[in-house]
């Protein structure tokens, strides 16, 4: 739900960190592009330590830029939870050699410096194989094995969605997948909402899908507002955000309504 202080806020900062700042490759989209097996990708997880993490110094130079909200990746499309989780054991807590969770203590340093807490939170999730075998539409058996290999999965992801918009097909087994899938995503939202202590912003993004498969935008921004009435949600909760997010480029004129 829009505050008034997001609209005078002027100034934010967007941290994207996760695995991939151990061999520097780019986020998520190396595997998914083909330019790293999803295998090798993971390997990162053995040497994420987060033993230079400081969040207290992070908010601290946040305050001194004059920066009034900061938003932290929790969870890019690569799967990897910065928080613990009872969803998935894809988790700093539990599979990385950091060993904790690392959102507790980035809420916590901005509360304390007097920052409004943001938190990125991807909707589409490329670990969860219910999420993959019905935007890729193949097996579990036929996606590990493509995941041994560089391969181009949104090659994959773009035919599979053009061929269900001219030829949307329901199958039973994907609804169920889609349906498991779709009650991990909210409880992870949830979790976010519920165990940090409040959330400022919520910041969705990516909402990949094929022709039949909804997100359904509206049922979960009315359980954030029912857990958290404060918060304000990013556009790419598409249809339900409160605020639009141009990328890639700068618009040539102000959109109308709040925007970042």
């Amino acid at each position: 739900m829009m505050q008034e202080w997001f609209q005078k806020a002027k100034l934010g900062i967007f941290i994207h960190w996760g695995v991939y700042a151990v061999n520097g490759i780019p986020e998520s989209w190396s595997f998914w592009r083909g330019q790293i097996s999803y295998e090798d990708y993971m390997k990162q997880l053995d040497g994420f330590t987060a033993k230079h993490y400081d969040p207290e110094k992070w908010a601290a130079l946040f305050k001194e830029a004059g920066a009034r909200y900061a938003v932290l990746t929790s969870k890019h499309h690569d799967g990897v939870a910065l928080f613990d989780t009872k969803y998935t054991n894809l988790n700093t807590v539990k599979q990385s050699a950091a060993g904790r969770d690392l959102i507790a203590p980035y809420c916590q340093a901005l509360r304390q410096a007097g920052l409004k807490t943001g938190i990125y939170f991807t909707n589409t999730d490329w670990s969860d194989m219910d999420n993959l075998s019905v935007i890729l539409d193949k097996s579990a058996a036929e996606i590990q094995e493509l995941r041994h290999h560089k391969t181009d999965f949104g090659a994959i992801q773009g035919a599979v969605a053009a061929k269900s918009k001219q030829h949307p097909v329901k199958d039973p087994e994907a609804e169920e997948a889609w349906a498991r899938f779709m009650q991990r995503y909210r409880g992870e939202i949830r979790e976010l909402l519920e165990n940090y202590g409040g959330v400022d912003l919520l910041w969705f993004d990516v909402m990949m899908t094929r022709e039949g498969y909804s997100w359904e935008a509206d049922k979960v921004r009315d359980m954030i507002h029912s857990i958290s009435p404060q918060t304000v949600i990013n556009g790419r909760l598409v249809g339900a955000g409160d605020y639009f997010t141009p990328e890639l480029y700068i618009p040539l004129r102000a959109p109308e309504g709040p925007w970042e």
